[in-house]
């Protein structure tokens, strides 16, 4: 699926820039399961576990620059942004694919250009160094086996039924 999306949207025609894609989704999905079955084996009941569920994702969407751009946040709320797999997700994909890059509304007239280290300044979004880049990566890494690891211990301490 990841195929026809990234090369149907005409995003960098390059393998680096593809296959970074693909690693970053493949991380975020990672994630996600591991979140999934860190709550799963956290609640008794499935009704509860995914009530938590759409609270948090929904949390997580809200804080990841995606809906509300993080500058306007206000202090009190913006470690919130370090715990969402989005804002991960999404500051390596913007990196990824607007670093160093031009787009132009109308290519006739450069007056509609925009480059995208603009818009990623704009999001709050650091690019300056490769790792800023990497960082995204490993966070969602570090988050996914952190997670991995809760849930083995929840599983570990639920009771078995025989």
């Amino acid at each position: 699926m990841s195929v026809i999306v990234y090369f149907g949207a005409g995003l960098k025609d390059t393998a680096e820039a593809f296959f970074l894609f693909v690693f970053c989704l493949f991380l975020v999905s990672m994630m996600a399961s591991a979140l999934c079955l860190f709550m799963a084996y956290s609640f008794q009941t499935f009704a509860a576990a995914q009530m938590l569920m759409a609270l948090i994702y929904m949390m997580m969407m809200l804080f990841s620059g995606f809906l509300i751009n993080l500058g306007t946040v206000g202090d009190w709320f913006s470690w919130c942004q370090y715990w969402s797999m989005v804002k991960f997700g999404l500051a390596g994909l913007f990196i990824n694919e607007f670093k160093d890059r031009t787009f132009c509304k109308d290519s006739s007239d450069p007056t509609t250009c925009k480059t995208g280290n603009l818009y990623m300044e704009e999001q709050n979004v650091d690019y300056e160094n490769d790792f800023d880049f990497w960082v995204n990566f490993l966070a969602l890494f570090l988050l996914t086996v952190g997670l991995f690891i809760l849930a083995y211990i929840m599983l570990r301490r639920m009771k078995r039924h025989l």
